[in-house]
């Protein structure tokens, strides 16, 4: 039944995206939002996408929805500030200084916070570890407790503890407006009957649950705040935090005419535990945006509230089109979403072109509102393809593709406030693609990689005209950027390996990138760690490194792979699984300080992916590192790398 549910899911989402081959463009100023007046525009142009597929199932009759539209919010109260941890405090890898992200370890200096999710059926659920640190005597497990769903990450500001979670997944009865659970869909309807399509609706959901853990022995839930859709990202800003999410069109029913389409059913909804009764409530038309150029009926939904309190109102925005990565500033957030063109005379072909759509989100009074609609050819690889500096918005985006006919080239954009391009920098490194960029302030680095790593140095200087200073070919690529100063950049990737024509990625490779002269960077020093099939979470996820240079320290976990002999092509054996801290220095380079594993002397490396001791994270607190497993907390000394303690988590 569980296999039937996914099924259903995904099903759905490919037949959305085949009924969209028919879509209609909705014309609107590039710089501003097209926003609806009421639900009867939202029916109508639900009507063009989804009703003209002859294949549709009606519904007999139009429902008149039951729950009450979202009232205006008002603006929360400023954000207050709290005393954080004094001394040597590590803290998550975040983007922008002030803008914090979600990670699934949290720590104030005296508290280490985890959270370990869960899978078993329907019953998903999450726990949630306090653990003290030697800061406060011996380290132990202090408090524990259980929350339903799974959680993707959770975030921590004074007492305040965010848990952005993944409820248990729901179907709305469209002849009742209520949201029933799978186990009672299944019960009902233990046959995937025509009936049933019609009558129920799959629903994903996401919810931030806020716990006061001023008491850590004994955490207190205070509030929770749901909203439609698969989670995208959040971020925290102060007191104030913003959760995205994509809201699908789950449905099997097309329609016939716009007024037998239900509200309900295509308005993303909100809930609130602060509000009298917890309904589920619409949100209004003229809090829906709608992109330029709109190619699905996905939803991107965006939240703000205040976390410090527990009756403030909740602000929503949503945007037709969706979203595939956001940024934010402390002033601005953006909403990105892919463009996918080829569409001809109502049929899909293969699309030939790619677009960035960009939504942008003023954050004034911490109420999310749209301000601005900008687009860019290409497609972004991650958030830090994009960074707002000085009023501007600067892109870099790959378009075509590295096989077939279509070209790969790489492009750089400048936006201004308004979202309209001003400067650009097309045609980088024409049959490869973009590996990671990194702005920072007026300059920027970008990587591509076919079969050598050419890192541009780019100058930013004057956003009409951006331009590439100078560029530097080396074997192997770099996956993540980070600066180390003003004139140093960190690379993380991989080396690689030329054989038969082919490019094989090899061992883990650390750069250090002089870029102190834009018309001449250099790599100044390199560490390969380990051989083919070397690899790091830290690679694709910036939450995972761990970097001081007071200390001078970087660390993330590794799964290490080594061979003696063997075809280029072959990889290697795992010899090691668990956490490296390297010593960085611009004159001598990298040098291992330490290691750190879960796994006992006579354990198979290969243990650590099913026994819950893979290490995920590592955080220091003055001069001791803990690393951080489902099952397992280690502290150990960054001097000398000796066992002070370890504490087995109650999961």
């Amino acid at each position: 039944m569980e296999g039937k549910n996914r099924f259903i899911k995904i099903f759905s989402l490919l037949v959305t995206s085949m009924l969209l081959s028919t879509i209609m463009c909705i014309a609107a100023p590039a710089s501003q939002a097209q926003r609806l007046k009421s639900y009867d525009e939202l029916k109508e142009l639900y009507e063009k996408i989804v009703g003209t597929s002859s294949n549709g199932i009606s519904i007999e009759k139009e429902i008149a929805p039951s729950a009450a539209p979202v009232p205006a919010p008002t603006a929360p109260s400023a954000a207050r500030s709290d005393a954080s941890a004094s001394g040597s405090v590590s803290t998550t890898n975040v983007q922008v200084a002030g803008v914090d992200e979600g990670d699934i370890i949290k720590n104030n200096g005296n508290y280490i916070f985890t959270v370990t999710s869960k899978y078993e059926g329907y019953n998903n659920y999450s726990i949630v570890n306090i653990i003290s640190t030697h800061r406060t005597g011996a380290m132990k497990v202090v408090g524990s407790f259980k929350v339903e769903g799974t959680t993707h990450e959770m975030y921590l500001k004074g007492n305040k503890l965010v848990l952005i979670t993944h409820p248990q997944d729901v179907y709305l009865d469209l002849t009742t407006n209520k949201h029933i659970t799978i186990q009672d869909y299944n019960k009902a309807n233990p046959q995937w009957t025509a009936e049933a399509q019609r009558r129920y609706q799959y629903k994903s959901r996401t919810a931030a649950l806020v716990y006061d853990v001023g008491n850590p022995a004994k955490p207190r839930y205070e509030r929770r705040v749901m909203q439609d859709g698969d989670y995208l990202s959040s971020r925290l800003i102060g007191n104030q935090l913003y959760m995205v999410t994509n809201r699908y069109n789950f449905s099997y029913v097309t329609y016939q005419k716009a007024s037998e389409i239900n509200p309900y059913a295509i308005v993303p909804l909100i809930r609130d535990s602060a509000v009298s009764g917890d309904p589920y409530k619409m949100l209004e038309p003229r809090f829906i945006c709608i992109f330029p150029n709109l190619v699905s009926f996905n939803f991107a939904v965006v939240t703000g509230f205040d976390i410090s309190s527990t009756r403030g109102a909740v602000s929503c925005e949503a945007t037709l089109g969706g979203g595939s990565n956001i940024y934010a500033s402390q002033n601005n957030l953006y909403v990105m979403s892919e463009n996918y063109g080829g569409y001809s005379g109502g049929r899909m072909i293969m699309p030939t072109t790619t677009d960035t759509n960009i939504m942008k989100y003023s954050l004034s009074g911490g109420v999310p509102r749209v301000s601005a609609i900008g687009k860019v050819p290409g497609s972004i690889l991650n958030q830090f393809s994009v960074d707002e500096y000085d009023g501007n918005f600067r892109v870099a985006t790959t378009t075509g593709s590295t096989w077939g006919s279509s070209t790969s080239k790489n492009n750089v954009y400048v936006l201004n406030s308004s979202l309209d391009v001003i400067g650009k920098i097309e045609n980088l490194a024409p049959g490869e693609r973009i590996y990671s960029v990194r702005f920072m302030d007026k300059k920027g680095y970008v990587v591509t990689f076919r079969q050598v790593d050419p890192l541009f140095a780019l100058d930013l200087s004057n956003p009409a005209k951006p331009r590439v200073t100078g560029q530097l070919k080396i074997p192997g690529f770099s996956n993540y950027l980070h600066p180390y100063s003003q004139n140093i950049l960190i690379g993380i990737g991989n080396t690689t390996t030329e054989t038969s024509g082919a490019t094989l990625t090899d061992g883990l490779k650390l750069s250090l990138f002089d870029v102190s002269n834009p018309f001449n960077p250099r790599e100044i020093k390199n560490y390969v760690l380990g051989t083919r099939g070397t690899y790091s979470e830290v690679q694709y996820n910036h939450k995972a490194l761990l970097f001081s240079k007071e200390k001078n320290i970087l660390g993330f976990p590794v799964q290490l792979y080594e061979k003696k002999a063997g075809s280029p092509s072959s990889y290697g054996t795992l010899t090691y699984n668990g956490y490296y801290v390297f010593n960085i220095d611009v004159n001598k380079g990298f040098s291992v300080r330490g290691r750190v594993t879960h796994l006992s002397g006579t354990q198979d490396p290969n243990y650590g992916w099913d026994s819950g001791l893979n290490i995920k994270r590592g955080v220091f607190v003055d001069d001791t590192l803990y690393t951080i497993s489902d099952n397992l907390v280690k502290a150990n000394s960054l001097k000398d790398f000796k066992l002070i303690q370890q504490v087995k988590l109650p999961n």
